[in-house]
């Protein structure tokens, strides 16, 4: 009888033992899969980030380049000039991602200064055509300038190039 016993417990004691290392088993799998996944949902979001920043930034570029041209003509560009005119698209798509990843003076410059571009892009389109720009409206899109390229600096750092002197 005590040699049964010694058996049984021997049996209860790899059966336990199985049992454990399977649980272990499950359990390690279980962490490494959360830590997979949570690494690559991390690169995905500095991914997606990367992107909009960069195709933001680029838009902002549009925007400098369309107001440095006005500036330097001195006059409002003419009508079949305005597809395209101050873009924001990018804005539109990208600004979720940036509202949960960017520094909060950042975006504290960035959204009101873009979220403001349609009414230059109004005021640009009502305007008259073949006159010079009066000197109010030119002060508002030398300032219009100055904040893109502060907005393109924050996302990318200092601007490659300087201010509109104009």
């Amino acid at each position: 009888m005590l040699i049964t016993l010694v058996a049984a417990s021997a049996d209860t004691t790899s059966a336990l033992i199985a049992a454990g290392a399977v649980l272990a088993g499950v359990l390690a799998g279980g962490v490494i899969t959360a830590a997979t996944t949570a690494y690559f949902e991390h690169k995905r979001e500095k991914a997606d980030t990367r992107q909009a920043r960069r195709l933001i930034a680029e838009e902002l570029q549009s925007v400098l380049n369309h107001l440095d041209h006005m500036l330097k003509a001195g006059k409002y560009p003419r009508p079949d000039d305005l597809a395209g005119f101050l873009p924001t698209s990018q804005w539109e798509s990208g600004r979720v991602v940036l509202a949960r990843h960017i520094e909060d003076d950042t975006w504290g410059s960035l959204s009101p200064y873009v979220d403001s571009i349609h009414i230059t892009r109004e005021m640009v389109d009502e305007a008259p055509r073949d006159v010079p720009i009066p000197e109010d409206i030119r002060k508002i899109l030398v300032t219009d300038r100055e904040l893109a390229a502060e907005c393109y600096a924050a996302l990318t750092g200092p601007t490659p190039w300087e201010p509109n002197s104009a």
